[in-house]
């Protein structure tokens, strides 16, 4: 399983959808094929593949046979698991080593010293493998569970556990009076006994692979005791790629934290200066190496620390490894490639976890650093690429004032912060606004929101402007192509027909215009909604740019010069001053406030009529009733 530890990228003739640049020659550029990339669930992304010079080999997808020799890799896929590599199921890496504290008082122990030597006569202690009638039907998986359950059963101590790290887990106040600890290797057994179960260890070796495979920690023994008996200068490189879930240390905003790296009692990294500012998870991404002799000290420790400018830095939390018990553990160092291991942060005085960090550690020896190259960790350097959006009209837009219209504009952006909006059309009646402008936005990458927003909204003087609708562009795919290719993408028909069934369910909001209207097959309309509902469309059309492209070929904001790619003529429809009291009234008023207002002047006219009208009906009528026959 270990040589899937590292999974490199598959890279794959790529041809940019809707390109009519290769269409004749169908030039191909080389990009990575993310159908083919591991699962995330369990593979961690690392590095960044750069932009391509059109050569497979610039792209570095090799590794030597031999271990730790890599060439050219700029990105790969490393394992990752959500626990430390001690408790991990799969792995089993577990201390090679028994470990226990040294303590003095009424904490020694009270056995016989020649208790050990006694046990020797007991049958129970000769027993190497012990045969079940019941274990036939078992797996070699529940075998060994049941196995780790039966040592886990077992106290020592005078009742303390030892855990699975190879660590003892002493009370704080046994701990308080500690006096170190105590590492070793113990085998106590009778040598003519041993002679004769080495010699049958030889027999069976190649008649019976299962027996070979029961007895194999014999073999790990006697490799282990020979090693920790020479120095060995090793370099020890921790690779921190994140810092999880800290909790805040700073009263109205997150911790600005930053990391120490211990080996024993000495500081080895401090790295204060480069802290991060109000940042719970954060993208650390640097490698450290440690100059190290084993057997010796061996505890790497790692504090995550709060940045505080005028009081004390505050300690978040810390994790620990004993690397000898890697070092010396003979299946660790049968991982060609070691994987990330999450690693919870602890606080001595707060209760819970605080956090935690990913990282992985490799340890080899100095005379071998000259092939252990660093593996590229480093994440993607941000970059520009320009995403020029031109807002061409509106369509069916809601009446928002009383009198039946609305002061029409458009905002647009990916960040808030660098929102853009176009001119207003006035008094628009009928919610087909007119503008024909151009928002150029210069847009950071990689980055983790690719969401282009639309909204519409209504003008006013005197209130907060009107909401109208809105809608969202999702540009996490077609971004992608100008900033790992560093080629110009236009989005059209052409694009959204050649790309994947995945993508177009993206883009099921749009409809593009047909050849007549647009002979590029580049202006599309897109649905805007208004709590769920359809409310309107806005027609727009956009490319995006590397900057290189981008500084060759400028554009002007909104209608100004340069006036290109494409030219922006001006709106209709827009209002018009003049001193035509009726045509204004048509300009600043709807077509059915103005029915209504005609209906009104009217009813006004009839009742200023009748006003009048009515003392002459009484007075005809009073003289009829007094002199009928006009006498």
């Amino acid at each position: 399983m270990a040589e899937y530890f590292v999974v490199l990228p598959q890279y794959k003739n790529y041809f940019i959808p809707g390109s009519k640049k290769h269409k004749g020659n169908k030039t191909p550029y080389i990009r990575e094929d993310l159908s083919l990339a591991p699962s995330s669930e369990y593979y961690y992304p690392i590095g960044y593949v750069p932009k391509p010079n059109h050569e497979k080999e610039d792209l570095g997808y090799k590794i030597e046979t031999d271990v730790g020799k890599i060439y050219n890799i700029k990105k790969h896929y490393r394992r990752y698991y959500r626990t430390g590599l001690e408790d991990s199921n799969d792995l089993k890496i577990k201390s090679p080593f028994y470990t226990a504290y040294l303590r003095r008082g009424k904490d020694k122990d009270s056995k016989d010293e020649t208790a050990i030597f006694t046990a020797l006569s007991e049958m129970n202690n000769k027993i190497i493998k012990s045969y079940d009638p019941k274990d036939d039907n078992k797996s070699f998986e529940e075998k060994e569970q049941i196995k780790q359950q039966k040592l886990r059963s077992k106290k020592m101590f005078g009742g303390l556990l030892q855990n699975q790290l190879g660590n003892i887990a002493l009370p704080k106040n046994l701990m308080d009076r500690g006096f170190g600890k105590f590492k070793g290797v113990i085998r106590v057994c009778e040598k003519k006994k041993l002679d004769d179960f080495q010699r049958d260890i030889e027999k069976f070796k190649t008649k019976n692979e299962k027996i070979m495979a029961e007895l194999k920690n014999v073999e790990k023994y006697e490799k282990l005791t020979k090693s920790i008996l020479v120095n060995h200068e090793v370099i020890i490189r921790v690779y921190v790629l994140e810092i999880r879930d800290l909790p805040a240390k700073d009263l109205l905003s997150d911790s600005d934290p930053y990391i120490k790296i211990y080996f024993g009692e000495d500081k080895k990294i401090d790295e204060q200066k480069n802290h991060h500012n109000d940042e719970k998870n954060v993208k650390w991404f640097k490698y450290y190496d440690i100059l190290s002799i084993f057997p010796g000290e061996s505890t790497l420790r790692i504090e995550v620390w709060d940045y505080n400018p005028i009081f004390k830095d505050e300690l978040i939390g810390s994790t620990s490894i004993d690397l000898e018990d890697r070092y010396f553990n003979n299946d660790w160092q049968q991982l060609k490639f070691k994987p990330i291991e999450t690693r919870p942060l602890i606080h001595p005085d707060i209760a819970g976890q605080q956090g935690n960090i990913l990282l992985w550690v490799e340890i080899f020896d100095k005379k071998d650093s000259i092939n252990m190259t660093p593996w590229q960790i480093s994440p993607e350097p941000p970059s520009k690429v320009e995403l020029r959006l031109v807002i061409w009209e509106t369509e069916e837009m809601r009446m928002m004032d009383v009198e039946d219209t609305s002061d029409i504009y458009v905002t647009a952006f990916i960040d808030k912060k660098l929102k853009q909006s176009t001119d207003v059309h006035y008094r628009c009646q009928t919610g087909n606004a007119s503008f024909n402008w151009r928002i150029v936005m210069q847009i950071d990458v990689p980055r983790v929101n690719n969401k282009l927003t639309l909204h519409c909204y209504d003008k006013d003087i005197f209130s907060k402007d009107d909401f109208i609708s809105g809608a969202e562009i999702d540009l996490s795919d077609i971004i992608k192509i100008p900033k790992d290719l560093d080629v110009p993408i236009t989005f059209n028909k052409e694009y959204v027909d050649s790309v994947s069934p995945e993508e177009k369910t993206k883009y099921e909001g749009i409809e593009f215009l047909t050849e007549p209207e647009d002979a590029e097959n580049n202006k599309f309309w897109v649905q805007c909604y208004h709590k769920n509902a359809k409310s309107g469309r806005i027609l727009c059309s956009f490319e995006i740019l590397p900057m290189w492209k981008a500084e060759l070929s400028k554009v002007g904001l909104g209608r100004k010069d340069p006036n290109v790619n494409p030219y922006l003529p001006p709106p209709v429809g827009r209002f018009q001053w003049t001193l035509n009291p009726f045509k204004l009234l048509n300009q600043c008023v709807g077509p059915r406030f103005r029915k209504k207002l005609y209906c009104g002047i009217l009813a006004c006219c009839l009742v200023i009529y009748l006003i009048f009208l009515i003392p002459y009906i009484i007075y005809h009528l009073s003289g009829q009733i007094v002199n009928p026959f006009n006498w």
